[in-house]
């Protein structure tokens, strides 16, 4: 039943990328996940295998890709638990939690200068 609604990993690229390219066209954009090695090795893998390239061209600049677990423990930040609610480990409730995180640290920050 989770797979019916599935696309061709070709198309979901080229849609990302097109969503991508029209907010952010030249790709000054800072990208975060949680750890920066996982979620942007498989996004990169994905661009590999639809590219056909071993170094594919990707939305993100290297220098760009941020790790928003370093930032919470530097901050010692720990997310309310009403964030989480039930569907822990769901992509995209892991991906809404993951920005509340970052607006409340970047709120911290903007409180410390």
């Amino acid at each position: 039943a989770m797979f019916e609604q599935a696309i061709d990993i070709s198309d979901a690229i080229s849609e990302f990328r097109s969503w991508v390219y029209k907010i952010d066209t030249k790709r000054n954009f800072y990208w975060y996940a949680n750890g920066g090695n996982f979620d942007f090795g498989l996004l990169r893998d994905c661009f590999c295998i639809v590219d056909k390239k071993r170094n594919p061209y990707t939305p993100w600049k290297p220098g760009n890709v941020c790790d928003l677990r370093t930032l919470k423990k530097f901050f010692g930040y720990k997310a309310p638990d009403e964030y989480f609610g039930e569907d822990q480990h769901d992509a995209v409730v892991d991906c809404k939690v993951q920005i509340l995180q970052l607006r409340d640290i970047l709120k911290l920050v903007a409180q410390v200068n």
